[in-house]
């Protein structure tokens, strides 16, 4: 995301957490730029001391002083442009090398130990926007589609055909639509490949895994339930899951927590997930049948820690009270009104027409390899309320519609469901609460072989879907609001 972005969506993330969040936000960035500083020395020893002081397991590899030394070596004294908080317990350090280049450095703190570095990495750019080139629309007068999609096809067959792209690509204007109908869609192609065991292509109609997006439409049918009366945003875990296998959690969590990631239920990815054969994931009782017994990592509503896990509950608490399965609720209640009639979730071990095959470059450990493989042995077999439902751009384009449109839920929640309760509310259904902006909003998801962006800033809306690996739809997106008018 551009740093901009970034700074916004740190500002909301940071003005919704207690006091108590927001200082171990501040001490992770003091710590985050301590090892930079111990990193740009050069020194082992003092690079060694803050191990000692910072990292979770400080002597797991006695080779990290060869390691050490050939990269501070190559890379040379950072000069510390800005910090961006991108999500809870991971801090971006942008900085400068001697020569003018910049990077990104990331410091993952542990999920527990909040003030325990779990691992650092490096990225090219500072923000992305050094990632691509820019797309040159120089000379194209205002109005003239035709020059501007002949133009942003050119640049994207290019990043095709580096191998850089696979997946689809839509623009679409919203201003003097219909009450009811999509805006005038200016711009919608695909490239590159959805299956390369048989080199079938991405088409427009291709549906791709949108990653985290689902949350969102997970939101929507929290809202939808809470509109009904069936829930509010303080109804508790237990009144609507009696025999949910944690008793605080079913005391003390509530929807509200559920929904900003602030019930303190632990993610998924600890060693019960990569010991699980994917295959077996397949509904939300598969979750919480492993992960429900979890101890809280924290009181609920006392911090925020991101969870997959919670969306799981969200999605069996959806499913108990409407009587359906959840990707069934989601088809008629989110999808069908919508207008989204391609989009849905399909199995990755079974054959499903149109469906696009993630692509990775991280081997089924998890490291980086110069290789693509298919990301089925790191991914659950179905998605769920957490993620992995499956859109064409097109179906993106018609939830957004939708939901600014006050199709799917009142408007009123609709801003709940985009932002969250903001500080002080009390009642997501305040009718008298603003109604949200079209304009300055983003979703995205991303994981191993999959990368999906949507994005209306002041001009055109944007999707961008990849059956490759974050972020390049992320980047891409941000080439193309940058540039179109």
């Amino acid at each position: 995301m551009t740093a901009s972005v970034a700074a916004l969506w740190a500002l909301i993330a940071l003005l919704a957490w207690d006091g108590g969040a927001r200082n171990v936000a501040v001490e992770q960035e003091r710590i985050a730029l301590a090892w930079v500083a111990a990193f740009s020395t050069g020194d082992v020893d003092s690079m060694r001391s803050f191990r000692q002081q910072h990292l979770l397991m400080p002597d797991r590899d006695g080779d990290w002083v060869t390691r050490f030394k050939r990269v501070a070596e190559q890379v040379g004294a950072l000069d510390v442009v800005g910090v961006l908080v991108d999500e809870p317990d991971t801090i971006t350090v942008v900085a400068q090398d001697a020569e003018g280049q910049r990077l990104r450095v990331l410091v993952a703190f542990d999920a527990a130990a909040r003030l325990k570095i779990a691992g650092v990495r490096f990225e090219a750019g500072d923000d992305g926007e050094n990632e691509l080139p820019s797309l040159d629309l120089a000379g194209v007068e205002d109005g003239n589609w035709a020059e501007v999609a002949q133009r942003l096809d050119a640049y994207v067959q290019a990043l095709a055909q580096e191998g850089l792209f696979a997946g689809a690509v839509l623009v679409a204007e919203t201003a003097g639509a219909a009450e009811g109908e999509l805006g005038q869609i200016r711009f919608e192609r695909a490239y590159g490949l959805a299956n390369r065991a048989f080199s079938v292509p991405n088409r427009v109609e291709t549906r791709f895994d949108v990653g985290s997006i689902t949350k969102d439409i997970t939101r929507v049918a929290i809202a939808q339930l809470i509109v009904a009366g069936q829930l509010t945003p303080k109804t508790k875990l237990g009144d609507v899951l009696p025999d949910y296998p944690n008793a605080r959690a079913r005391e003390t969590i509530t929807v509200e927590h559920l929904f900003q990631h602030a019930s303190g239920l632990p993610d998924y990815f600890d060693q019960d997930y990569f010991d699980t054969p994917m295959r077996l994931l397949r509904t939300n009782a598969d979750y919480i049948a492993i992960w429900g017994p979890k101890p809280l990592l924290f009181a609920p509503g006392t911090d925020r820690r991101y969870s997959n896990f919670g969306f799981s509950v969200l999605g069996a608490i959806i499913e108990k009270i409407s009587g359906m399965a959840y990707p069934d609720y989601v088809a008629k209640h989110v999808f069908a009104p919508a207008g989204m009639a391609r989009s849905g979730f399909f199995a990755t071990d079974q054959p499903a027409p149109d469906v696009a095959v993630g692509y990775t470059r991280r081997d089924w450990q998890g490291e980086e390899t110069d290789a693509l493989w298919r990301n089925t042995f790191l991914e659950p077999a179905v998605g769920g309320p957490w993620g992995k439902s499956y859109s064409p751009a097109r179906d993106l384009f018609r939830f957004w519609q939708a939901l600014c449109g006050g199709k799917l839920v009142p408007l009123a929640f609709a801003r709940w469901v985009l932002l969250g309760p903001l500080p002080g509310d009390t009642d997501a259904s305040d009718g008298g609460r603003e109604v949200p902006e079209c304009q300055g909003q983003a979703l995205g998801g991303g994981g191993p072989g999959l990368s999906a962006s949507l994005r209306v800033e002041d001009g055109p809306v944007v999707i961008v879907l990849a059956n490759l690996d974050p972020p390049i739809a992320e980047h891409l997106a941000d080439r193309l609001v940058e540039a179109l008018p």
